[in-house]
């Protein structure tokens, strides 16, 4: 029987469902049966026909695979579903609607079963130039739905990025809303106050 020899291997939706099962109150041989089942392509109802043994051995490998991360650096580009993705690799060029949905998604501690949503905000589809589309929130369902398919290894340096990134720049944007805020209520209280003398 193979199983993925490195967790790189897995695709994100694997991935969030081998998550959920390893999370799960389930009985720890129910669990395992399931993560082979799920791995392996088989039913839990072959799976539960493989000698107890083996099912031992299969279960350490995969519980080592849970614990390990992708060895692999931040892709630029990934193919998933025929359809060509570019990252967004410059905070800059994030725009507000994209911060806003990460900041949104990531502030649970769900954010793994969030994972394919995190990338629809990250990975833009791109045109036949190989230009990135400017993000659309809309389309984000019909987006994330597609990185499902891609494989950790492509995707998981994009997401260790960000989320170092974010966990940077909230309480800086957050002073500067802050500030904002303070500053259009002071100008609201200044007009105010000149429209009446008027």
């Amino acid at each position: 029987m193979l199983l993925p020899k490195d967790i790189g291997e897995l695709t994100v939706k694997q991935f969030q469902e081998l998550t959920l099962i390893y999370n799960s109150d389930k009985d720890l041989l129910d669990k395992g049966c399931e993560a082979i089942a799920l791995l392996s392509g088989l039913t839990v109802k072959e799976v539960e026909q493989i000698d107890y043994k083996e099912i031992g051995k299969l279960f350490t490998h995969i519980s080592y695979l849970i614990q390990s991360k992708p060895k692999e650096g931040l892709r630029k580009w990934i193919v998933c579903n025929g359809k060509v993705y570019k990252a967004v690799t410059d905070i800059s060029k994030i725009s507000t609607g994209q911060y806003l949905d990460l900041k949104n998604l990531s502030k649970d501690d769900n954010w793994i079963q969030n994972m394919h949503l995190l990338l629809g905000c990250l990975y833009l589809p791109v045109n036949w130039y190989g230009k990135a589309y400017k993000y659309n929130g809309e389309k984000l369902p019909q987006i994330s739905k597609d990185l499902l398919t891609a494989k950790l290894k492509d995707v998981y340096g994009l997401l260790f990025f960000y989320s170092s990134v974010l966990e940077k720049l909230s309480p800086i944007i957050q002073m500067s809303l802050e500030e904002a805020l303070k500053t259009i209520q002071e100008i609201t209280t200044e007009m105010n106050s000149d429209s009446q003398a008027l």
